[in-house]
């Protein structure tokens, strides 16, 4: 019926579509950035500063409505300052843009 390439095809359209609802759908609770910012660990280099916390699971519950550590998922704060005139990217790939 369909051969090898057309079924790959398929299959990623479909994860495409499971992803791209998924996304659209997530709305998080409300966050007081400070409760878990204030812990971060900080290393800056000169130019780039990166502030890395690791959430609770308390926190997680709170701000995702979910059990994510049941899930082995253990969610991070994650922010990262750019303190030179050039642009930098960063890959999304797994970050959300939030």
């Amino acid at each position: 019926m369909f051969n090898l390439r057309q079924k790959l095809w398929l299959l990623l359209l479909v994860i495409s579509i499971f992803t791209a609802y998924g996304c659209a759908t997530f709305k998080p609770g409300p966050i007081d950035e400070t409760l878990f910012r204030n812990r971060g660990l900080s290393k800056t280099d000169g130019v780039f500063k990166v502030t890395a916390t690791i959430l609770s699971r308390e926190e997680t519950r709170e701000i995702f409505g979910l059990d994510l550590y049941k899930k082995s998922i253990q969610p991070i704060w994650l922010e990262i300052e750019n303190n030179d005139d050039k642009r930098v990217w960063v890959p999304h790939f797994g970050v959300d843009p939030d």
